[in-house]
């Protein structure tokens, strides 16, 4: 059965997508019906109205600010912005919105830092937040970034190698940043392990094959970067 999906898939139909175009990988999914994409897409077309919702409600407090505000409420709208920019990035639907809310967090930064302006200390955790910051906006450059990083991920724990390992190259070479050098090496002995019991023996997993390579070659390059000091 040829299963239908969206154009922009959103966060659960994707993973459903994930696993129909790997049911080797994915082996609980090679009995998926159309019922549980369009499960999927009802759960995300939900998902969207919250966070349609949520997005308007930032905008209005923001908009009520008046005078001096304390840097503790500041702080309160950079989470919030946060975790609505995660969820922008893991959905196609919502490039604008992933873009408003850039320019929203670079307003917040700025209030911040002038609220840090005769605080030396203060300030050298904030130079400390935008690099982070800016290594978190390049590993979200790929969605699957963001379907990871949700408390609720549609990614469960078992599925994370096959999702892997389901993915474009230029997708691992971004979400793998997220891993340190234990963690790869746990990763890539899963995958292993995964494709070695997959079967029939014999099947086409090249593709798969390919990944893992580029897991480990990964693994080893930062296992072999030294921790600065």
């Amino acid at each position: 059965m040829m299963l239908r999906f969206s154009v922009n898939p959103g966060f659960w139909e994707r993973h459903v997508q994930r696993k129909a175009d790997n049911p080797r990988l994915f082996s609980a999914s090679k009995a998926l019906q159309q019922a549980e994409v369009e499960a999927a897409w009802q759960r995300d077309q939900q998902e969207l109205v919250r966070f349609q919702a949520d997005f308007k409600q930032l905008l209005e407090d923001m908009v009520a600010l008046q005078g001096a505000v304390d840097t503790e409420v500041i702080l309160q709208f950079k989470e919030r912005l946060d975790r609505l920019y995660i969820h922008s990035k893991g959905d196609a639907n919502l490039a604008s919105e992933a873009q408003a809310l850039l320019k929203l967090h670079a307003l917040v930064m700025t209030a911040v830092i002038r609220a840090s302006a005769n605080d030396p200390l203060a300030r050298e955790e904030i130079e400390q937040e935008q690099a982070a910051h800016a290594m978190h906006l390049r590993l979200l450059e790929h969605p699957l970034t963001a379907h990871l990083l949700r408390a609720d991920s549609p990614i469960a724990g078992d599925e994370l190698v096959p999702t892997l390992l389901s993915e474009s190259s230029s997708a691992l070479r971004v979400v793998l940043g997220m891993f340190d050098s234990a963690q790869l090496a746990q990763l890539c002995g899963d995958a292993r392990r995964l494709l070695d019991a997959i079967h029939p023996p014999g099947a086409d997993v090249s593709r798969a094959e390919e990944r893992l390579a580029l897991m480990r070659g990964i693994a080893n390059v930062i296992g072999a970067t030294p921790t600065l000091q």
